[in-house]
């Protein structure tokens, strides 16, 4: 599993940068110390210098999905560049020294830009907030559009980091915050209260296989038709794969490492 997850990354590496055995070596490290900074020259000519590592992996994917979605933009690459750097620097603010081992941002971030842009969704429900990596990204495309409002569930108020506590989505800019509503609570509890139309939803909450089936379900009752149904971590259980498979009225057009989405039809 974890070979043939890396050699899809690697596979976006070549397909996206010039520099591609050097980048796909720095990002190996990407967990060790993210804020290590690279450089990357993509195939159409197109430079960012000085990307932390996780956000070089998030710029790369947006670069390679985008092509696939045929709505690749150079101002939208250096804008994702800039919204991954603002994250990044939020961090070392943060924290002063990257918690060896933490998650930053990753491919996922990229594709979701890549997918809010290209869709243009008038309201999306988000599962899971945590530090609020997705849904500064997710929230950024929406402004960029012109459009879109954003729901957040989340089980806990505050998120405990490396022996530092603060709210959850601590790195959504207040700027942003006004198209965005957060609901605390299970997933389980709080989505059948929603009342709202929706056209895209995101899981990335808790990963067992019952729960992202619960919320696969619960969402595609709910979701508009030609809505998005996209979520995170699809590679940890059979989840995704079971529902795509019972669903035939969804065409799945991304299937990264990790992430999937599908159009529901």
């Amino acid at each position: 599993m974890q070979i043939t997850k890396n050699l899809k990354k690697t596979t976006y590496v070549f397909k996206s940068v010039t520099n591609s055995l050097e980048t796909a070596r720095a990002l190996s490290y990407w967990r060790e110390n993210g804020l290590r900074k690279i450089d990357l020259e993509f195939k159409d000519g197109s430079k960012i210098a000085a990307l932390p590592l996780g956000a070089a992996w998030t710029v790369i994917s947006y670069y390679y999905w985008s092509h696939k979605l045929n709505s690749y933009d150079t101002q939208d690459l250096k804008d994702l560049s800039n919204i991954a750097l603002y994250i990044y620097n939020r961090i070392e603010e943060t924290y002063d020294k990257w918690p060896k081992g933490g998650w930053g941002m990753q491919g996922t971030h990229g594709i979701l830009y890549a997918l809010i842009r290209h869709f243009k969704p008038n309201h999306l429900i988000e599962t899971g907030i945590a530090h609020g990596y997705s849904a500064t990204v997710m929230l950024s495309a929406m402004k960029k559009n012109q459009v879109g409002k954003l729901t957040s569930v989340d089980n806990s108020k505050v998120i405990k980091f490396f022996g530092k506590e603060d709210r959850i989505g601590w790195l959504v800019p207040e700027d942003l915050r006004s198209d965005w509503d957060i609901r605390i609570g299970l997933t389980k509890d709080v989505l059948p209260e929603l009342n709202i139309d929706f056209d895209a939803f995101y899981h990335d909450s808790d990963h067992s296989e019952q729960n992202m089936l619960f919320e696969f379900e619960w969402a595609n009752e709910h979701l508009q038709r030609n809505g998005l149904m996209i979520s995170d971590d699809i590679d940890l259980n059979h989840a995704w794969h079971i529902f795509n498979s019972k669903h035939r009225n969804y065409r799945q057009i991304i299937k990264s490492a990790t992430t999937g989405a599908s159009i529901k039809e």
